[in-house]
């Protein structure tokens, strides 16, 4: 089970289905079960900032799919601290400048 995968292969689950999110919709059932993979690895003990930084940014794209700014934007943030080149710029920007005209 995906429980007892390593670290990168639970973050590549979850990359792999947001990369086809565009053509094929996450139900929420799927946005639930990454969101709780995602913690699961941001639960690890001494996880790597590169990893740490993705698991947000991913966080982060899973909240703009559900409409979840506010949530989109501490994860894109959280995940710039921990590694400035994730590739979040752009879309934190987006949505920081987004929802500062509400």
């Amino acid at each position: 089970t995906i429980e007892h995968g390593g670290v990168y292969e639970r973050l590549e689950l979850v990359r792999r289905r947001l990369a086809f999110k565009d053509q094929v919709p996450i139900s929420n059932v799927e946005m639930g079960e990454a969101i709780t993979i995602l913690k699961t690895v941001l639960s690890e003990k001494d996880l790597h900032a590169d990893y740490r930084a993705k698991a947000h940014r991913m966080i982060g794209e899973l909240a703009e799919v559900m409409g979840d700014t506010r949530v989109a934007i501490e994860n894109y943030r959280e995940a710039l601290i921990h590694n400035p080149k994730v590739g979040v710029k752009m879309a934190f920007a987006r949505i920081e400048k987004g929802s500062r005209g509400k």
